[in-house]
């Protein structure tokens, strides 16, 4: 350890007014996946250490106990660092021109892109991965991350290739650089021509501080396609679809890191064997290590979901329908949530297969989560459509619990809707907002054919009313003129009746005047 006023040590490159260990974008390398693998790699390899580039607390305590190095390229990190790890020797410059010498174990999770500083013309990857390798002494270790930039989730950013980075975010360029490694396979034969064996783990998400890490074969593992389902929350930026699919996919056939966001190299020299996992995931606060032999053998049986899933694209309606009432009566009687892509159905037996770190929110219902994580899952584009188009997801989930003889209220479904343990299945990427555009317009479309029936029904209705109306007014016409004819003769018969009245009235006045007149009719 240098003394405290040559702490950080100035080499030609250091970046004065910059930070890479505050990045939003990018945080500092580490995280409960890798931290412990470099604490490992210290038990197991003696002697100096070196840390290439911005890594997270947790990284550099167990290596300044060692009295270990530190080169990061931005001044104000290394004297954060300097003053948070006393016992640590940093270096503030650029990896190429830092004059150093070779250590025993050299640890650069973080790749070695943000070591290259802007005060030299931009080298290519090439030129500052070997000098990573030539700082690893003979017989040393060296772990190193490298990014796959033709990976699902590099071909899935919506983003730009400068938006992708933070405002002002200095990086060598990515796409016109011919030399960085397409495959995992490329950075093997380097670390090879160098007298390293190496050994390969695919990363996901974010390479930097991945949830899950995958040695060569490992396959279809219920903790790792779990790991890698949570993890993608931690994902920023616009999405074209959601990369689980393919992911997963890949991580069946055994070619995880084919598609993986990047590859965490373990390279050892000559004489010097490794004991390194076989696989490594982080579920919520547990770290899972899984044994070579566990990583690549094949699981006992599918999750329930991929079970449901199977039967729906096969359109076997009885066998979903046990398998439903199955496990949801089973998740009921649980205290804690039961998701389907957590638990492992052999034959007629279900059971968990992950640790139960998820937690419910206050007076949650495990089994309508299932039941909505479920739906999701049935819901999802890829799978075949058995439900009625109009059938949304609440009503998915409330078929599936009377599968089972449950019942829930609408109220009971939105609470588990929005519950953090079954929104980790929600992701808003382009595809699925445009799958979601569709089933709208499809069901705006409906609610206009509604619409206008409504209207033709009610315009009919408006024509009936109309002429109703107008044979009403004409019946009321002709019983006003009935009843006025009436009146009339009525008025004209009283006339009669009164003329009538008046000459017999003046006859009885006059009756021989009236007799005379009857007897010139009747003589005449």
């Amino acid at each position: 350890m240098t003394s405290a006023e040559s702490n950080p040590e100035i080499v030609p490159g250091e970046m004065r007014l910059w930070t890479d260990r505050a990045s939003a974008v990018r945080p500092a390398a580490g995280g409960p996946v890798l931290a412990p693998l470099v604490a490992d790699l210290l038990k197991q390899v003696d002697g100096s250490v070196l840390v290439v580039g911005p890594h997270g607390d947790e990284v550099l305590a167990p290596v300044a106990a060692r009295g270990g190095t530190v080169l990061v390229r931005a001044l104000p990190d290394g004297e954060e660092i300097a003053g948070r790890h006393p016992g640590l020797r940093v270096v503030c410059g650029d990896l190429v021109h830092a004059a150093l010498e070779p250590f025993d174990l050299v640890v650069a999770l973080d790749g070695v892109d943000r070591v290259a500083s802007n005060d030299f013309d931009p080298t290519p990857w090439r030129e500052r991965f070997d000098r990573l390798v030539s700082l690893v002494a003979p017989g040393g270790v060296l772990a190193a991350t490298v990014d796959n930039p033709e990976s699902v989730l590099a071909l899935a950013d919506g983003r730009r290739l400068t938006e992708r980075r933070e405002f002002g975010d200095w990086e060598p360029p990515h796409d016109t650089d011919p030399t960085r490694p397409r495959r995992a396979g490329d950075v093997v034969a380097i670390l090879e021509a160098a007298g390293l064996s190496a050994t390969a783990f695919a990363s996901g998400w974010v390479p930097s501080s991945p949830g899950v890490i995958a040695g060569p074969g490992a396959r279809d593992d219920h903790r790792l396609r779990w790991a890698l389902t949570r993890d993608v929350a931690r994902l920023t930026g616009p999405l074209l679809l959601d990369p689980r699919g393919p992911v997963l996919a890949r991580l069946a056939d055994g070619r995880f890191a084919e598609v993986s966001s990047g590859w965490l190299l373990v390279a050892a020299g000559a004489g010097r064997s490794l004991a390194l996992p076989g696989a490594v995931a982080a579920v919520g606060e547990t770290r899972l290590e899984l044994s070579a032999a566990e990583a690549t053998a094949a699981p006992a049986g599918p999750t329930v979901a991929d079970a449901a899933v199977t039967l729906a694209q096969a359109e076997d309606l009885v066998g979903l329908r046990a398998l439903v009432r199955g496990y949801l009566t089973w998740a009921a009687s649980e205290t804690g949530p039961r998701l389907p892509d957590a638990v492992q159905v052999t034959g007629d037996e279900i059971t968990r297969v992950v640790p139960a770190d998820d937690v419910l929110a206050e007076g949650g219902d495990p089994a309508a989560v299932a039941a909505v994580w479920l739906a999701r899952r049935l819901l999802a584009p890829d799978v075949r459509r058995i439900w009625p188009a109009w059938l949304g997801e609440d009503g998915v989930a409330r078929t599936l619990l009377a599968m089972a003889g449950l019942d829930r209220d609408d109220a009971a479904l939105g609470s588990a809707a929005a519950d953090p343990v079954a929104t980790l299945l929600v992701l808003d990427d382009v595809a699925t907002l445009l799958e979601v555009n569709a089933q709208l317009r499809t069901e705006l479309t409906a609610a206009r054919g509604a619409v206008f029936a409504h209207e033709r029904l009610a315009g009919n209705r408006d024509r009936q009313l109309e002429q109703r109306s107008v044979k009403l007014a004409q019946a009321a016409h002709r019983t006003e003129v009935a009843e006025l004819r009436a009146q009339q003769a009525e008025d004209e018969l009283n006339r009669h009746r009164r003329r009538f009245f008046r000459r017999a009235l003046r006859a009885a006045r006059r009756p021989r005047s009236s007799a005379k007149r009857i007897l010139a009719k009747l003589r005449g």
